[in-house]
């Protein structure tokens, strides 16, 4: 295997074993550097390297890469490379340039290089998300002891609204951002569930009613849970004190009737 030369094929992201004048036209036209890549496949315990056994590096994932988050509908780059000193050629599983996923939770991705008398694989897990749009203003404050509605649409990562009847959002969690202290959620919504409205924003969204009784001025941070998305989502509400009431002075009563304007004394 010593001086042979790899190369990886830009569209399928297969490793194949060429020989030096093959190899050194096809390296040519690689997306990205391969004596980069083989530099950081040499290097144990280099980020993106998923480790074999033997202390052999066996793998580059670079994208996906390892426990990334990304987002619905978001188009995920195909980009890894495998140790031409070991296997005779890799492939993966998804195959293809690219990834999209149009539902959120944890997927795999895995790398698989044959030696040529059996194979080694990898698989990594990524994480894959809603976005979140909210159809309020966030930035308007609500006075402590009342209430406001918090109101969002789940959204991909080209910002549609994908949320849906069907789709349960929950919170479970308030959080005073000054003292970090986490309090009871104080909601008039039953079991913490976010109402859908075919009516909010383009395609429907949900609404919370968030009761503030008790809290003091500060920011609040409000977690919550889409179905099937491991990932918290967080709302932020602004509290103020309420405005002072008006200062009266004495009142000076007159005993008679106005004339004019003017009070005549009796």
């Amino acid at each position: 295997m010593k001086g042979s030369l790899v190369s990886r094929d830009s569209r399928h992201h297969t490793i194949q074993r060429a020989g030096v004048a093959g190899g050194r036209a096809i390296i040519k036209g690689l997306v990205a550097s391969l004596s980069a890549a083989l530099a950081l496949l040499a290097s144990p315990g280099a980020s993106g390297i998923v480790q074999g056994h033997a202390q052999d590096n066996f793998f580059l994932f670079a994208s996906p890469a390892l426990g990334a988050t990304y987002l619905v509908g978001e188009s995920i780059s195909v980009d890894w490379a495998c140790n031409p000193e070991i296997f005779i050629e890799c492939s993966s599983s998804p195959s293809g340039d690219a990834l999209s996923f149009s539902l959120p939770g944890t997927y795999t991705f895995t790398l698989t290089g044959s030696l040529g008398d059996g194979v080694i694989s990898e698989t990594i897990p990524f994480v894959v998300t809603y976005g979140v749009c909210r159809l309020d203003d966030a930035s308007k404050a609500v006075v402590t002891g009342k209430t406001v509605t918090v109101k969002l649409a789940l959204c991909d990562a080209n910002g549609n609204n994908v949320s849906a009847a069907g789709t349960a959002v929950t919170a479970n969690s308030v959080v005073n951002l000054s003292s970090r202290e986490t309090l009871a959620l104080g909601s008039a919504n039953n079991n913490a569930n976010f109402k859908f409205d075919s009516k909010l924003g383009s395609g429907g969204g949900y609404a919370f009613t968030f009761n503030t009784t008790g809290l003091a001025p500060g920011n609040y941070q409000l977690g919550f849970l889409a179905a099937n998305d491991i990932v918290q989502h967080l709302a932020f509400v602004m509290v103020v004190a309420a405005p002072p009431l008006p200062v009266t002075g004495p009142v000076t009563t007159y005993a008679g009737s106005i004339i004019g304007g003017l009070p005549r004394l009796s």
